[in-house]
């Protein structure tokens, strides 16, 4: 036996020889960065000094990345396969290549297509496709040559270089040491070379910031102004950061990646909610978030179509089996969010008042939270009578007139709301009712008219849908339902 264990400790000595030997023999690639102006008809009408603007991207050595080095998130697969798996399904995956959100991109860029409005685009996809922005293609003639990674969204090497963010800025405030980002071994010679891959991906400044809130406020906070809107003041579209730096979450150092990667996000939640802080030992690269829709394999062809494709590096089939994976637990971190009580019952005179209480239980930031001219919850109410029949039903629908709803609406210039979510035509915006705060609650009111009936029975429901129609219709030109989820009901006999 002792024979054979010196057979292997003496291979596995003479294999790392070996591969340090090639390592060491192996010629350095040195890519360097571009600079703007060897990029071929570059756009930057805003100063040569701010070639991302109006997003906030930056990068360490100042200059636009090198596609010919900068490696698909495919190459990481070969060692990080479980890291690989869990950010396929994720919307981090797709934020750049979602048909919808690319559509809405081109539909931006059409309004403003006289004002520099290819260049304007740099502005979304600072957060969005960060990628496509550094490498130079967000132009009016694109001179740029295409690559895998410019197509992955939030790919590896964009987080995993990053140095330096910047959530009060917002808009895509990220530093990122983009041109350094490139093996000079590969597969598993890497293991030849940890400094060189730690060199390229893994500093310790990055680390630190990855384990931080302030990372993901950089795009978690997105501010409107011009030239990106018509409107002369500041608008605050999306304070996600904020609205987590002010709760008790922040106060009690829970983070963002504490339940957005957190490889048990609804039972981190459910003893945070019994007063049980104990922080993850190890994180997913899941991001769990709210969008459901987009990991509904029931929708098929469908879905890898609005979802652009499937992404480099997995089959369709794995793709499938990964999302098919992940809505589950997607949808239970929804609904460990919210909780609705239907609190008290009092007739006065004809009618019915009925207080409902929603709260924000599991949520470390507002609830709806993000850009929510969009993503929005409203409250159903109904009522019924002896024989089981409704006789008050308020919020079936969230386009009823007196809906209880919590969304944000643009506006333009005219004071129009604007529907499908054209940012470079929004002049303000309003909310329909204050979102609810971490840990937060309002209390909802009706009056239930009885017409002489007796109410037996009364029903609540919080409702949840990730988008308007008009949004599908402008980015699709169809006109498809989008479905409603039900995040937390209550209900109460009388």
């Amino acid at each position: 036996m002792k024979k054979y264990k010196k057979i292997i400790l003496f291979s596995f000595i003479f294999s790392l020889l070996g591969v340090s030997i090639i390592y060491i023999l192996t010629p350095k690639k040195e890519y360097k960065g571009v600079d703007v102006k060897d990029i071929l008809f570059y756009s930057t009408p805003w100063g040569k000094d701010q070639p991302f603007f109006p997003g906030h991207l930056a990068t360490a050595d100042g200059k636009m990345g090198n596609p010919k080095a900068i490696p698909s998130s495919s190459a990481c697969v070969k060692c990080h396969k479980k890291e690989f798996e869990e950010w396929v399904p994720s919307l981090h995956s797709i934020s750049g290549r979602d048909l919808v959100y690319d559509n809405s991109i081109e539909a931006n860029v059409q309004i403003k297509k006289r004002h520099h409005g290819r260049e304007l685009s740099r502005f979304c996809d600072s957060c969005h496709n960060p990628m496509e922005v550094a490498m130079g293609r967000n132009n009016p003639i694109i001179s740029v040559e295409p690559s895998d990674v410019q197509t992955e969204g939030l790919a590896c090497v964009f987080c995993h270089t990053a140095t330096k963010a910047d959530p009060q800025t917002g808009n895509g405030a990220v530093t990122f040491d983009l041109n350094k980002a490139y093996d000079n071994l590969s597969g598993s010679a890497i293991l030849a070379s940890p400094r060189d891959h730690a060199r390229a991906f893994g500093s310790a400044k990055t680390n630190e910031l990855l384990r931080s809130s302030a990372f993901c406020g950089a795009c978690h906070n997105e501010r409107y102004y011009p030239p990106v809107t018509p409107s002369t003041k500041v608008l605050k579209a999306q304070s996600t950061y904020d609205e987590w730096k002010n709760s008790w979450y922040a106060k009690n150092n829970i983070t963002c990646q504490d339940c957005h990667m957190n490889y048990k996000p609804v039972e981190f939640i459910s003893n945070l909610q019994k007063g049980i802080i104990k922080k993850p030992k190890k994180y997913s690269h899941n991001f769990w978030g709210g969008n459901h829709v987009l990991q509904d394999t029931s929708l098929k062809e469908k879905l890898l179509f609005i979802r652009g494709g499937v992404l480099p590096g997995v089959s369709a089939k794995k793709y499938f089996e990964l999302m098919d994976k992940q809505r589950p637990v997607t949808e239970k971190f929804l609904k460990a969010a919210a909780k609705v009580e239907i609190i008290s019952q009092k007739q006065i005179g004809n009618e019915l008042e009925v207080k409902v209480k929603v709260s924000n239980v599991g949520a470390g930031h507002n609830l709806p939270t993000g850009v929510i001219d969009q993503k929005h919850i409203w409250l159903q109410l109904k009522a019924f009578d002896e024989n089981n029949s409704t006789i008050f039903n308020s919020g079936e629908s969230d386009r009823e007139k007196d809906v209880v709803i919590w969304a944000e609406r643009f506006l333009d210039k005219k004071g129009n709301i604007i529907m499908d979510h054209l940012t470079f035509k929004t002049a303000d915006i309003i909310l329909t009712r204050p979102p609810i705060p971490p840990r937060g609650f309002q209390i909802v009111t009706y009056k239930v008219p009885l017409n002489g009936k007796k109410v037996k029975k009364l029903e609540a429901k919080l409702w949840y849908k990730i988008a308007y129609e008009e949004l599908i219709i402008k980015s699709l030109h169809r006109n498809i339902p989008i479905p409603k989820f039900l995040m937390a009901q209550d209900s109460k006999e009388i």
